[in-house]
């Protein structure tokens, strides 16, 4: 009696293995708001969900107006045993304004990125969120995270590039080509720190750019042209104030996120 229970217990546990191993994503997305009790958030929509919950992709996720095409997924099964979700996640296709790949880590509800690289056009970008002063910008931006660690508000700490190829501001005034801008990005206490020195941008920027635990970004630098700066640069630079002794026009702005 006793082996006809182990083997009924030892069949239950491999149906119920297998039920899990291929329980369809779409199924889990239909069903998680209702087990969880929480709603998809309304600045959230997906598009068709396909593949399993280990393995599976969603053909468009669009969040609070940015728009993410053939997003993938990989879900590492092992690493449940060492109390973590691990996800390999891929973004887009060749076409796609956006592309990009990483790793993504959840241990005890902490998110982690590594080895993030991620290309998206600018416009599609600025479209969601205006530049200031009534800025116009195209181009390419490529993103590169080596590593993030999440915390309150926003980092715990961050090592990664910014790099705008192909770049181009547009004003009432112009059109400014940006032929080499990078940006470095780290945590500095819990803030978001983003510095560009005139060394790795083609317009003479020196800026420092925060986004601190008080959800403000703030901007603070100087922009010194260079000599082969283009005219409608300089003529933009004329109506944010005097230079100083050096001929460097300050840069300041606030803005609260």
């Amino acid at each position: 009696m006793m082996k006809i229970i182990k083997y009924s217990l030892l069949a239950i546990c491999i149906y119920l293995g297998f039920l899990l191993a291929y329980l369809p994503a779409n199924i889990a997305v239909h069903y998680a708001p209702k087990l969880s009790g929480q709603a998809l958030p309304k600045a959230v929509s997906l598009g068709v969900v396909s593949g399993s919950v280990w393995q599976g992709e969603v053909s468009r996720l669009n969040v609070s107006g940015l728009t993410l095409e053939k997003v993938r997924w990989d879900l590492s099964f092992w690493s449940l045993f060492h109390g973590a979700v691990v996800i390999d996640a891929k973004v887009g296709s060749r076409r796609s304004d956006i592309q990009g790949k990483g790793r993504l880590s959840f241990i005890d509800q902490q998110l982690s990125i590594d080895n993030l690289t991620l290309r998206a056009d600018v416009a599609s970008l600025a479209a969601i969120s205006p530049l200031p002063y009534g800025l116009k910008a195209s181009g390419r931006l490529n993103l590169t995270v080596k590593n993030y660690v999440q915390a309150q508000p926003w980092c715990d700490s961050l090592i990664g590039d910014l790099q705008l190829t192909q770049g181009n501001i547009a004003s009432d005034f112009g059109q400014v080509p940006v032929t080499q801008a990078n940006v470095k990005l780290s945590c500095d206490n819990g803030s978001v720190v983003a510095l560009l020195k005139p060394a790795t941008n083609s317009l003479g920027i020196d800026t420092k750019v925060v986004i601190d635990k008080s959800r403000r970004l703030n901007v603070q630098g100087s922009i010194l042209p260079p000599a082969n700066a283009p005219k409608d640069f300089t003529n933009l630079l004329s109506f944010t104030g005097r230079p100083d002794a050096q001929g460097r026009y300050r840069i300041a702005y606030q803005q609260r996120l």
